[in-house]
């Protein structure tokens, strides 16, 4: 849990790297990247 206040560098992805077969996770899409809070790259 993030708590308030309290600021998360996150990456979302297309898919679950933990869920896809080895050869594919090449084949992951990053979606969107947030830094400090803020949205640095958004797909």
């Amino acid at each position: 849990m993030i708590k308030q206040i309290k600021i998360a560098d996150l990456v979302m992805l297309d898919k679950n790297p933990l869920k896809v077969r080895r050869e594919d996770i090449k084949d992951i899409i990053v979606l969107e990247t947030i830094k400090n809070g803020e949205t640095v790259f958004k797909r």
